[in-house]
């Protein structure tokens, strides 16, 4: 056979298939001469492109490609030219019509005439655009993965099948103490002892048998410095692109501080719980039904019962049906308001039937998850501080009835003699002995019924309501005129201009009395002065009526201006008790209102005082 004739032979190999069967293909096909112009395109081919098969005859490939992807395609095929053999899985670029860019797969084979000359190319091409955009959406989508994995603070890791590290990130570097080199390839073994190697291969396992990840693994480490370490972890199987296991991928944490803080914890309230076994206080804890779920001793010897008795019991046991409905209310606002409630004082029933006083404070107590259980507390025997209130309060009756009659009796003795043996007394000596006694069953009288009004107060609070101020300063000054022997006593009343209801009560008479005859007592000028004005005045967004009380007595120094209201105060030059003035301002404090004290003139307290009252204006 002649060469000639191999050539021909040749190019009937290459060329096999049938014009009408290349145009009704789904794959483009086109022949391009060796300049690279085309000279046939089926219709997939032309639509591909964006052009009639017409409109591409004659036109060159480079037309269609930017000049780097030509010169790559013109080196493609150079290459078949010179080998003569066909290139298949060429991967190129061009643009349509519309100047998209379109991705295709071709296969490039020599084209030979008949005579077996070289005359051009031909080729298959299929678009593979979406499937290039979709690799590298996806290779951008591992880039970023792999960026947010190589930055976040939690560790990442990949292990193979034998627990042999094949990547990790650098926070679990830092968690382990080693470089990467040190690290890659590293196995679990040997960062752990060998009783939690045995624990991690078991964990290990169950995910891979299991198919199943385990997302709280918690586990000892070992790290390079020999530190032992907490380390909490989440486990996932890892697969290939073919759904076999090839490994294992999770999310570290060094969970040391939170371990070791519990660690201390768990001590701390061991500790706790000594202390409070130990504390005379009564301590308990109760569940949302006020049940008890524990207790110390302190608390069991008061009620008298045993462990096992008062375990479980329910507070409604050891009280009575009113007290245990008290407790209620104050437990349930305790829980709607989670609020701590101090100092809340109640009833006990012992064992032995004996009554008890208790004051108690009461916590909200909850759980792990915040979630609410109950209640604590500590409770304080004061039985014997209320049997000494008891007792106190009878002392004081002792004091208020009792004695009182006594002085009365001895004030109507006195007076009897005066008007009967008028003689006796008329020795200068014994004349002041009795003014001297008459002075101090009277100071003795009125301090007993000052005592009664400030233990009333105390106990039960005054009663405030809406009363017309003019009304009571009228009447004070009456009484105090109608009480006085002398006539050198002026008290200028100047009313307030247009409302003057304020909220008070009756006691306010007794506080205003008192404030007009201290200015009256602590005088040395024969003419004693007392001007009442009324103003209106706010604090806050509060309204007030401001009351003044301007004496031209004695004064009160500017040192004892904040001492003159307390029970314990004494003046040296009046010898007044004090309890007078604590008990005007127990009075306006519990009707809401303030009092203070000032010099009449600025800068010289010598010319008198000026007792300020603020009371609510309605």
């Amino acid at each position: 056979m002649t060469k000639r004739e191999d050539k021909s032979s040749k190019g009937k190999q290459i060329m096999p298939i049938a014009r009408p069967l290349i145009e009704t293909m789904n794959e483009g096909y086109f022949e391009v001469d060796l300049k690279g112009n085309f000279t046939y395109s089926n219709p997939s081919h032309a639509q591909l492109m964006g052009y009639s098969p017409r409109e591409l005859i004659g036109t060159n490939y480079q037309k269609y490609m930017t000049e780097k992807e030509a010169n790559a395609t013109f080196k493609v095929f150079n290459e078949i030219f010179k080998t003569e053999k066909a290139k298949k899985s060429f991967i190129y670029q061009f643009f349509n019509k519309n100047q998209e860019p379109i991705h295709v797969e071709s296969s490039i084979y020599l084209r030979y005439d008949e005579d077996g000359n070289k005359l051009g190319f031909s080729g298959f091409i299929r678009d593979i655009t979406v499937q290039i955009r979709t690799e590298r959406r996806l290779k951008k989508s591992e880039r970023d993965y792999r960026n947010i994995i190589e930055n976040i603070e939690e560790g990442y890791f990949e292990l193979n099948l034998q627990g042999n590290f094949t990547y990790f990130n650098p926070a679990c570097c830092d968690i382990l103490g080693y470089n990467p080199q040190e690290m890659i390839g590293m196995n679990y073994r040997e960062y752990t002892s060998k009783e939690e190697a045995k624990r991690t291969f078991k964990t290990f396992n169950e995910v891979y048998e299991k198919n199943s990840p385990n997302l709280d693994f918690q586990f000892d480490a070992i790290r390079k410095d020999g530190k032992k370490i907490y380390c909490e972890c989440s486990i996932y199987l890892r697969h290939d692109s073919n759904g076999d296991k090839i490994g294992f991928r999770g999310i570290i944490r060094d969970v040391t501080a939170r371990v070791e803080a519990k660690q201390r914890l768990r001590k701390s309230e061991e500790k706790y719980r000594k202390i409070i076994e130990n504390t005379r206080e009564g301590y308990f804890e109760v569940d949302l039904a006020g049940s008890f779920t524990y207790f110390n001793n302190a608390l069991r010897t008061m009620l008298g019962y045993s462990q096992e008795e008062m375990m479980g019991m329910n507070y409604m046991e050891y009280m009575t049906e009113q007290k245990a409905n008290e407790t209620f209310q104050i437990f349930n606002k305790v829980y709607k308001t989670e609020e701590t409630h101090v100092s809340f004082e109640y009833e006990l029933i012992s064992k032995e039937n004996k009554k008890l006083y208790g004051e108690s404070s009461v916590y909200l107590r909850y759980d792990k998850k915040g979630n609410k259980i109950g209640f604590s507390g500590f409770v304080r025997d004061v039985t014997n501080l209320r049997e000494a209130y008891n007792r106190a309060e009878f002392y004081r009756e002792i004091l208020s009835h009792d004695i009182r009659n006594m002085l009365n009796s001895i004030r109507l003795s006195f007076e009897y003699i005066q008007e009967t043996e008028e003689s006796i007394l008329k020795s200068p000596e014994l004349k002041e002995m009795a003014d001297i006694i008459e002075k101090q069953v009277n100071r003795a009288s009125k301090l007993i019924l000052n005592i009664q009004k400030l233990s009333s107060i105390e106990k039960k609070g005054t009663s405030v309501k809406k009363v017309n101020l003019t009304e009571i300063i009228d009447n004070v000054i009456k009484n105090v005129k109608d009480r006085s022997l002398s006539n050198n006593i002026f008290i200028d009343f100047k009313p307030p201009k247009k409302s003057n209801v304020v909220y008070g009560g009756k006691l306010l008479n007794e506080a205003f009395e008192n404030i007009v005859l201290n200015g009256i007592t602590h005088n040395t000028f024969d003419k004693k002065i007392i001007l009442i004005k009324c103003s209106y005045s706010s604090i806050g967004k509060q309204d007030y009526i401001k009351v003044e009380f301007i004496d031209n007595g004695i004064g009160i120094p500017d040192a004892q201006k904040d001492k003159i209201f307390s029970r314990s105060y004494k003046n040296e030059k009046a010898r007044g008790m004090g309890i007078g003035l604590s008990l005007v301002k127990e009075i306006i404090e519990n009707y809401n209102g303030k009092i203070q004290v000032k010099n009449r003139v600025n800068g010289d307290y010598t010319k008198g005082s000026n007792f300020i009252v603020f009371l609510k204006k309605v």
